[in-house]
């Protein structure tokens, strides 16, 4: 069983032109800077206000700033990943005696 990741990660998945960046989740935060550094035609000094501007918010958040830049710095867009559930615990099966 998979966890499946929240939809403003998950949606990006079915389109590319899905552009949506929910506050508060550190994949879109670093989506939101890809966004703007790579397909927004601003220049420079825009950019790098804007992408300022999103650290700021990151910061007030309270997400991890380091991770967010990290993430934004990958050549894939950055998307929260589906990660595996670990099985359920099962009950001890009990024996004869």
């Amino acid at each position: 069983m998979t966890q499946v990741p929240c939809s403003c990660c998950n949606d990006p998945r079915q389109s590319e032109d899905f552009n949506y960046f929910a506050d508060r989740c550190t994949w879109c935060q670093a989506r939101r800077i890809q966004y703007i550094q790579r397909v927004l035609r601003l220049d420079q000094d825009t950019k790098r206000r804007r992408c300022q501007a999103v650290i700021e918010d990151v910061q007030s958040w309270g997400l991890d700033e380091a991770e967010v830049r990290r993430l934004a710095k990958l050549p894939e867009r950055a998307l929260q990943p589906v990660t595996a559930a670990p099985a359920p615990a099962q009950k001890p099966k009990r024996g004869r005696k």
